[in-house]
């Protein structure tokens, strides 16, 4: 493929992952899913070949950080459920179409 993702990439991703995760630690959980969703968004239109995988790699961190939270709680709450299933799931829903609109955007040779 002509536009191959360089491997900081996926490092800055994962580093957007933590300044989301920390920039919006209080907010409601629907604000939480539709920031990843942009951020995951955003990297799908510079790097379109990534798709739906720049949701895993924006979400990872705070994924990490609620399962580790469960293992040192012993308790799952509700909401840690809603972070581990939605995060990644409208992260990649962002990052596929950010990757459709940064397709298009390619192919007219902007």
């Amino acid at each position: 493929m002509a536009h191959s993702t360089p491997i900081w990439a996926y490092v800055l991703a994962a580093l957007g992952g933590v300044a989301a995760m920390f920039a919006f630690v209080d907010a409601a959980v629907m604000t939480l899913f539709v920031a990843f969703a942009v951020l995951s968004g955003i990297f799908g239109v510079v790097w379109p070949n990534g798709s739906w995988r720049w949701g895993l790699w924006t979400s990872a961190p705070l994924v990490l950080t609620v399962l580790l939270g469960v293992v040192l709680e012993g308790t799952p709450r509700p909401v840690d459920g809603l972070v581990l299933f939605g995060v990644p799931l409208f992260g990649g829903a962002g990052g596929s179409a950010g990757a459709r609109l940064g397709a298009r955007r390619i192919a007219a040779g902007a």
